[in-house]
C-alpha cells in the first residue's frame, strides 16, 4: 500500500471514527468491516486456533467501541485495534499451561499426493511461527504477516524501536533454525 492509499485510508478511518463518537453505529460497523480480516490474521498467526481467533478478534472489535470515546488519534484506528487484538492475544498465550501450544494440523489425506509441498511448507511455517515466544511471535506477525512497519508495531507492543528490531531479528533467527531442522525431517 503506497503514501496516499494509506492516507486515504486513515482519512476515512478518522471520519467513522468521529462518528462514532457522535453516537453512530453504523460507522463502527464500516470500521470493523474495513479491519476485520486484518484483525483475525493477526489473532490466528497468534494462536494457531481458528475459533480462538474469531472469539480473539471479536473480543478485540468490543473492547475498541465500548473505548471508542476514551480514543485520542495518536495512531491510527488500523494501529490501535492491532494494539488491541495483539494484547488479547499475548494475554490468551500467557494463560495457557506451558505445554505445547495448539496447533489446527492438515486435514487427513484422502491419499497418495493429496497435498503439495506448498501447503505442507505453509503448515511447517505455521508450526516454526507458533513455536516462538509470544513477543517475537507478535513482532514477526505483525511485521511480515500484516506488513507493518517497525514504527508501527513500536506503538502496538509499547516498545522501543530497537527493541522491535532485536525482537525481528532473533524470531528470524529462531525461524531459520526451526525451519532448517523441519525441512530435513520431512525430506526423510
Amino acid at each position: 500500500m503506497d503514501a496516499d492509499t494509506r492516507a486515504l485510508a486513515r482519512d476515512q478511518d478518522d471520519a467513522c471514527v468521529a462518528r462514532c463518537k457522535a453516537g453512530d453505529v453504523e460507522a463502527y460497523s464500516l470500521l470493523v468491516e474495513r479491519h476485520q480480516t486484518t484483525v483475525y490474521n493477526i489473532a490466528y498467526r497468534m494462536v494457531a486456533s481458528r475459533d480462538e481467533a474469531q472469539d480473539l478478534a471479536q473480543d478485540a472489535f468490543v473492547k475498541a467501541f465500548a473505548a471508542m470515546r476514551h480514543f485520542r488519534g495518536d495512531c491510527s484506528f488500523r494501529t490501535w485495534i492491532c494494539r488491541i487484538v495483539t494484547r488479547l492475544c499475548l494475554d490468551a498465550l500467557r494463560a495457557r499451561p506451558r505445554r505445547a501450544q495448539p496447533l489446527e494440523s492438515l486435514p487427513e489425506s484422502r491419499g497418495e499426493g493429496d497435498w503439495t509441498q506448498e501447503v505442507v511448507n505453509r503448515q511447517v511455517l505455521v508450526e516454526a511461527v507458533v513455536s516462538l515466544p509470544a513477543h517475537y511471535r507478535a513482532a514477526i506477525v505483525l511485521r511480515h504477516s500484516e506488513g507493518l512497519s517497525y514504527e508501527e508495531i513500536a506503538r502496538i507492543l509499547h516498545l522501543p524501536l530497537g527493541t522491535v528490531k532485536t525482537h525481528i531479528r532473533r524470531a528470524r533467527a529462531m525461524l531459520a533454525r526451526h525451519l532448517g531442522v523441519s525441512f530435513e525431517k520431512r525430506q526423510q
